[in-house]
């Protein structure tokens, strides 16, 4: 009895004595708040910012960033109810759907944050008290240029519940582009009208395009910086050019655009995360999870585990509109996207990328095409997954077409 007295005082001591806590509140103030309980910061990305500064005095210091319960939104939410059609307005510059990116359109942006091997950052709820990130900006949890952050306990919520699959047809070829401090715009369902001479333009497709039909020789746009609607693609988590990044056990959800997307990184680890009913009201090919086009971000470039997917439960994410990329002068007319695990495009053949990535005891249902996708990749580790009842989109896409043909 002794010998375990002394333990768990020895492990109270180093909990005490080894790292820092920094508080995040509704009711908070980044500028006169100092981050205590009874005097807590206003929002994640103030806090990050001061646990990246301590850490750079006490490198063998970590950091815990608790954040108090209550729903955190970007500032320039707007989606309080739900749109109607009567919303639709392809030249509204306002909030409606042409939401701010950067700061503006995430609930935690997080950049240059970085701790280190014997001190890592984590950012988690008080108490376990209910966080919940909802968002209808470009990504709720953006996370770039960090390293040894971990993320837990959070719910991550997006609108696509609030955006009527009619009004994400109506925007469906929407675009706009800077012209000289003017927003020129432009509709790809226009350019196809146009240049196959087809009728009833004025309705929404799919009514005015044949299904599973290549339409090709569309205005080339890949040179302008092409803007879309992003209410409609708005993402969970992206994590885009870091290492020793951890997400354990969030729940992403009914984002209009993908879950979790991680992006020329390496040292991911996403485990029992639940994602689903992500990805239908998006324009693009969009996925539950994305790992997609990894480097060697942390300068280590061996043929060892690089990204480990293990635990998660994955479901219900599917597109229900027809993608389009605005590098192509093609559009083809087909719903063939919205895979549960997607990997693309990392590996050796590809971009040099020497990295494992392992995906291990995920539950992968109801996702729209594959509930688990390797394209372009190396090094592609799959075990002891289940996988069932998937192709979603190929069940239930006549039924969803000949709803809005219906309408």
């Amino acid at each position: 009895m002794k010998t375990i007295v002394l333990y768990l005082f020895f492990l109270s001591s180093i909990f005490t004595f080894s790292q820092q806590a920094y508080f995040v509140s509704l009711s908070g103030n980044d500028v006169s708040g100092n981050g205590t309980l009874g005097n807590p910061y206003a929002t994640i990305s103030k806090a990050a910012t001061i646990a990246n500064n301590f850490i750079q005095s006490n490198p063998s210091t970590s950091v815990f960033i608790f954040i108090r319960n209550g729903i955190y939104r970007n500032p320039t939410f707007t989606t309080f109810s739900a749109l109607t059609s009567a919303d639709y307005n392809p030249e509204n510059i306002g909030d409606v759907v042409w939401k701010d990116v950067g700061n503006n359109g995430s609930v935690a942006r997080l950049n240059n944050i970085n701790g280190n091997t014997s001190a890592w950052i984590t950012i988690q709820p008080y108490n376990n008290e209910e966080v919940i990130f909802e968002c209808d900006g470009d990504i709720a949890l953006n996370i770039r240029n960090c390293s040894f952050i971990r993320i837990q306990d959070i719910e991550i919520v997006g609108v696509s519940e609030k955006i009527p699959l009619q009004l994400a047809w109506m925007y469906w070829g929407t675009y706009r582009y800077d012209s000289g401090g003017n927003w020129i715009y432009g509709d790809r369902k226009q350019e196809i009208c146009t240049a196959y001479s087809l009728g009833s333009c004025s309705d929404i497709p799919p009514n005015v395009l044949t299904s599973h039909i290549t339409y090709s020789g569309l205005p080339d746009i890949s040179g302008l910086n092409v803007q879309r609607p992003n209410l409609f693609d708005s993402k969970g988590i992206l994590v885009n050019l870091s290492n020793n990044i951890e997400i354990l056990n969030c729940e992403v959800h009914h984002f209009p655009g993908g879950g979790i997307r991680v992006t020329a990184s390496d040292y991911v680890t996403l485990i029992k995360n639940q994602v689903h009913h992500n990805s239908s009201r998006a324009s693009v090919g969009t996925h539950g999870f994305v790992i997609e086009g990894l480097t060697a971000n942390s300068g280590i470039n061996n043929n060892v585990q690089k990204i480990l997917i293990k635990g998660n439960l994955v479901y219900s994410n599917y597109n229900e509109l027809y993608s389009w990329v605005q590098s192509k002068t093609i559009c083809t007319t087909g719903i063939d996207e919205g895979k549960g695990i997607a990997l693309l495009r990392s590996g050796t053949t590809y971009n040099g990328f020497n990295g494992i990535i392992r995906v291990e005891n995920n539950i992968c249902y109801d996702n729209g095409k594959s509930g688990i996708h390797s394209n372009d990749v190396d090094n592609a580790e799959i075990f002891n997954n289940t996988v069932a009842y998937n192709s979603h989109t190929d069940v239930y896409n006549y039924e969803l077409s000949g709803w809005i043909l219906n309408q």
